[in-house]
């Protein structure tokens, strides 16, 4: 794990989830939402003001069916960060 002190509230997720990471650098930061076969099932972009800033993102989970599933943080400059799985409720 790329980024440090990596945390998804709440787990298990009821209607949305919140993760918070510290980033590994000010570029452009996709965190996805996928299932266990690799789909993608929500995106979102950030990009944090400089390396080592707070970074957090909210999903809407209430569309995303009951099971496990990936939160995935890559950047443009790095790549992959990162993973935490999360249990859907």
């Amino acid at each position: 794990l790329v980024v440090s002190s990596v945390s998804v509230y709440p787990n298990p997720v009821m209607d949305a989830v919140q993760v918070s990471f510290r980033s590994a650098s000010a570029t452009v930061t996709t965190i996805k939402i996928m299932d266990l076969q690799g789909r993608v099932l929500q995106v979102q972009t950030v990009t944090p003001m400089s390396a080592g800033a707070n970074v957090t993102a909210t999903f809407d989970t209430r569309n995303i069916l009951s099971g496990s599933y990936i939160i995935h943080i890559s950047d443009a400059q790095n790549g992959f960060l990162g993973t935490k799985q999360i249990l859907k409720q």
